[in-house]
This record gives C-alpha cells, structure tokens and sequence, in this order.
C-alpha cells in the first residue's frame, strides 16, 4: 500500500452506517478500515479539529510518507466540517 492521505467524507445522520458518532472520538482513539484483499488496518487518531465548507487543506496529500485516513463529516447544519485525521499504525 502507498503512502498518503485516504479521505472518507459521509453524511452526519443519527443511522448506523452514517458519520453521526464521529463527535465522540478523541485524539488517541482508534478506528479500522477493512478490505476484502489485505484485511484489517488500525489507525490511530492524531488530530480533530474543525473548518469552513470551502476549506480544502484536509485533503492535502503530503504525509511525510505515512498512510493517513481523514474522515470529514457536517457540523453546525453544515456550516462547518469536522475533520478526524488518523495514522496508520506501525507507520
């Protein structure tokens, strides 16, 4: 797997297979990503904060060379975005 910034954006609704509980998570939580190929990968939370809808610098794919995940979702009635970034563990 290569390097750099996996983004996943989902809507902030109160159902199971949406972002909606993304605004309890705290630096050093983790969360996993599966995939039918290689499994199971862990990621660490490193960095929560929040930003304007036009605000692009989440996306941004310089990573020092390590796999990052950021997971945006609405907040405020989608006046601003909730950004979660994550480092692959053992990375």
């Amino acid at each position: 797997m290569k390097s750099g910034n996996f983004c996943i954006t989902g809507h902030n609704y109160k159902k199971d297979n949406m972002f909606y509980d993304l605004i309890n998570l705290e630096i050093g939580d983790e969360f996993y990503l599966l995939d039918n190929k290689n499994g199971k990968y862990s990621y660490t939370i490193y960095d929560i904060y929040k930003v304007k809808p036009k605000n692009l610098e989440c996306l941004n794919q310089e990573t020092d060379g390590k796999r990052i995940v950021t997971l945006i979702t609405c907040v405020n009635y989608s006046n601003t975005r909730l950004i979660i970034k994550g480092v692959e563990k053992g990375t």
